[in-house]
């Protein structure tokens, strides 16, 4: 076939002719002589078949049967002239008159006039039905292509030939029509609850979408990748009862939007992207305060009375009249401010209350942390007399033998000055005086928290002055000792329970002899 240089098919019959039959090779001069009387039903010009850049190809069709354009595989109209670059001729064939043949008879109707070797070319539609017979010189000569329709078989919820009950009948039911004259795919559905998951494309990549809704009520909510291709969005008897911003956001700005009726509760600020000419809210108000003026501004901008109905505290209103004084929005607006300025006040007060309550239930804790933050450890200036101050409750006769058979031994045994009142202050001393003189020259606290603490006077009367002292200088330092591992929801001083708290006890109920080290003492020989 390479090197086929005239062929000519006068009395040969070809029922098919596949892409590429015909190749083409540079320096052949081809030539299709005719197609005569020969019944071809299928030809396949997905590719170039019909070349001759020299003289120009001619091909006759009569007594064919070409059904549609589409069928074959020209999807693009555009490429039907670079498939056929020489003359086209038809005569005594049929054809399909579907909207696959619109756009061509639109482009060719000058050429069907002027050519008057096609008048009796006697060519007619075989389909559809309410078109056979019908001339297609005189179709064209017309220009009346409104029943050249097809129905596109992929359409969402397809009509069910078997529903005759009342309750079958309700269900979703959409028909999808290919309209070129329009230059439209007609979606006409019924009983929609939400927006159809797809809608097909038409013949020639037709992708412009004329929808139409009726009866029942649907909501707007899911975007569609198919929603920016819709030119015109009707509702019949359907009541909108939702429409979320996305939907209206993925939508053309200059579609056309028919609502009757609709029970919209708000109009989105995405409204304002849309053609207000092209929108048709109907006879059902909707909600308007001070607020949503922008609407109203909106529709006094394009002139539009009469456009929507806006239900107020007055009544229902044409949304073209409503301003900030019908609304008394001034005043409104004054009282709202009050109200937020109250209600800002309110939970600055409030904070503040709980920080203060915070504040106070855990002022200890504060403060001991601050201290430990900001610990001073240089005793230059100080002269102390014990280095260290051991605090316990006489009543608790556990701790007592602790104190006296281990502790302080241990603690004198390392060369440490104690202070403890049952050793070191005298029968018939002022009790009271003599702890507070003693803390005055004592460098640091050892507390032993148990169960009787703060049970007898004596140990109120030292954890009392330990505390004064402590919060006055900041070179002094607490050690608490929690015998019995208490935690600090069983303690019921908020000063210890805050040491506590914090993780700032020692647990001693394994009793050591490292108890200096863990406690971190220094002597006041080693100071000096």
């Amino acid at each position: 076939m390479s090197f086929l240089r005239i062929l000519d098919l006068h009395s040969k019959p070809i029922l098919i002719l596949e892409p590429n039959t015909l190749s083409i090779k540079h320096g052949n001069i081809f030539k299709i002589a005719q197609l005569l009387q020969h019944p071809v039903t299928i030809l396949c010009v997905t590719k170039a078949l019909f070349m001759d850049q020299a003289t120009g190809s001619y091909i006759t069709q009569q007594e064919c049967t070409i059904m549609n354009y589409t069928a074959v595989g020209i999807s693009d109209l555009t490429n039907l002239g670079k498939m056929f670059p020489g003359r086209i001729f038809s005569a005594n064939s049929g054809y399909n008159c579907d909207c696959s043949l619109v756009p061509i008879l639109k482009l060719a109707k000058d050429w069907f006039i002027v050519n008057r070797d096609l008048y009796n070319s006697n060519n007619v539609c075989e389909e559809p039905a309410k078109l056979r017979g019908t001339d297609m010189y005189k179709l064209v000569e017309s220009g009346d292509f409104s029943e050249m329709t097809c129905s596109l078989v992929e359409c969402p919820h397809p009509p069910d030939p078997n529903c005759d009950t009342e309750s079958c009948k309700r269900r979703p039911v959409c028909t999808c029509s290919d309209n070129q004259v329009l230059v439209k795919v007609v979606v006409n559905c019924s009983y929609l609850e939400e927006m159809p998951a797809f809608i097909p494309y038409g013949y020639w990549a037709n992708a412009n979408i004329e929808l139409t809704v009726e009866h029942g009520s649907i909501q707007l909510t899911n975007a569609t990748d198919y929603l920016s291709r819709i030119t015109k969005l009707s509702f019949v008897k359907t009541t909108v009862v939702e429409i979320h911003p996305s939907f209206i956001g993925g939508l053309k700005s200059d579609i056309e939007i028919q609502f009757s009726p609709q029970s919209l509760r708000e109009i989105f600020i995405e409204f304002y992207s849309l053609d207000l000419n092209k929108l048709n809210f109907g006879t059902s108000p909707v909600t308007c305060d001070c607020y949503n003026l922008w609407l109203g501004e909106w529709i006094r901008s394009k002139v539009r009375e009469n456009q929507l109905c806006w239900l107020t505290g007055k009544g229902v209103y044409d949304a073209f009249h409503v301003t900030e004084e019908l609304l008394n929005c001034t005043n409104e607006k004054a009282a709202m401010e009050t109200r937020l300025a109250i209600i800002a006040t309110g939970i600055m007060l409030c904070l503040m209350l709980l920080i203060g309550i915070i504040g106070f239930y855990y002022r200890y804790d504060f403060f001991i942390l601050k201290r430990s933050f900001s610990k001073n450890n240089t005793f230059n200036q100080c002269i102390f007399q014990f280095d260290v101050f051991l605090s316990y409750s006489s009543n608790s006769s556990y701790v007592s033998k602790l104190i006296e058979h281990e502790v302080r031994p241990m603690l004198n045994q390392s060369n440490y000055a104690v202070f403890t009142t049952f050793f070191n202050i005298s029968f018939g001393d002022d009790l009271e005086s003599s702890i507070l003189n003693a803390i005055d020259v004592s460098k640091t606290f050892v507390v032993f928290v148990c169960d009787a603490y703060q049970t007898d006077l004596r140990s109120v009367i030292e954890f009392n002055g330990i505390w004064a002292c402590f919060k006055n200088h900041p070179e002094r330092q607490i050690i608490l000792v929690n015998v019995n591992s208490y935690e600090s929801n069983r303690i019921h001083d908020r000063r210890i329970k805050a040491f506590v708290r914090l993780g700032l006890d020692l647990n001693f109920t394994n009793v050591t002899a490292n108890l200096h080290n863990d406690c971190g003492l220094v002597s006041v020989n080693v100071v000096a």
